[in-house]
């Protein structure tokens, strides 16, 4: 059977992450919920005593990155984000994990560090991929894309008044 890998992009609100799934679903392939990746790394790096106070975060977190491996397995209909080998269940939508995760997310490495594990995890699965900035992914996708779908928070808003 061919990989696929289709990434979904937009604007928030767009229902990217509805569509995501239920693609992922009827395909029968592993949908990726990149913010639940910077959620991992966020949980990786309070586990690891980093304080979001921390005026230094991208100093502290860079060096983190080389211990962190992620995975993803969609079970039962649901994703499971593994770090380091342990299922993290609802671990990552703690509230505070949200404040790490954005913290992580302003820093370059760790953006890169996740466009790599997105690449990897694309090549990999069965891979759709969504919803965060996944323009950046098209360019540099081994293999290419097959499709990219391009939401727009307006054209939702009509589909739904259509309902």
């Amino acid at each position: 059977m061919k990989k696929i890998a289709v990434a979904i992009d937009g604007p928030g609100g767009a229902g990217k992450s509805t569509i995501s799934k239920a693609v992922a679903k009827r395909l029968g392939i592993i949908y990726v919920d990149t913010g639940a990746l910077y959620r991992t790394v966020g949980y990786y790096a309070r586990e690891h005593g980093l304080s979001v106070e921390e005026s230094k975060v991208s100093e502290l977190i860079t060096p983190m990155l080389e211990h962190i491996n992620i995975e993803i397995a969609y079970v039962d209909g649901a994703q499971h984000v593994i770090l380091n080998g342990e299922d993290l269940g609802d671990k990552i939508r703690q509230p505070d994990i949200s404040m790490y995760a954005s913290a992580c997310s302003s820093v370059g490495n760790v953006r890169a560090f996740l466009l790599e594990a997105q690449k990897k995890l694309a090549r990999e699965n069965f891979a759709e991929l969504a919803p965060t900035k996944i323009s950046v992914l098209l360019e540099y996708s081994h293999p290419p894309l097959d499709r990219r779908v391009k939401m727009v928070e307006k054209e939702m808003k009509k589909l739904e008044k259509k309902k």
